[in-house]
């Protein structure tokens, strides 16, 4: 897994068979174009950012704690705060658990 959308196995299977539904029957170049279209609107539908997805971030930066140190940025804390505030609105993010702890 990679990547900011990573399907699930039944993500992957609906993918996989709105591509081959595409390009059944297609012969030459054109498949190719025929698969990426047809990839990229599954995926506009179906992995683009829902209205759900925003209003759970919006939610969890109200809830995040915020004082007057946090909103103070100078060079010598900017980098830490910066994790630790993230950290508070993307708690589950491996890149940023990774990056507190250096």
């Amino acid at each position: 897994k990679g990547g900011f959308f990573a399907p699930s196995a039944e993500q992957a299977k609906a993918l996989a068979a709105s591509v081959a539904a595409a390009v059944d029957g297609g012969h030459g170049d054109v498949v190719v174009f025929d698969a990426v279209a047809a990839a990229r609107e599954w995926l506009a539908t179906n992995a683009a950012s829902k209205a759900s997805d925003a209003d759970d971030i919006c939610a969890r930066l109200a809830d995040a704690e915020v004082s007057e140190d946090d909103l103070e940025l100078d060079e010598s804390d900017m980098d830490e705060e910066l994790i630790e505030a993230l950290l508070e609105v993307l708690p589950g993010d491996k890149r940023l658990q990774a990056a507190a702890r250096l």
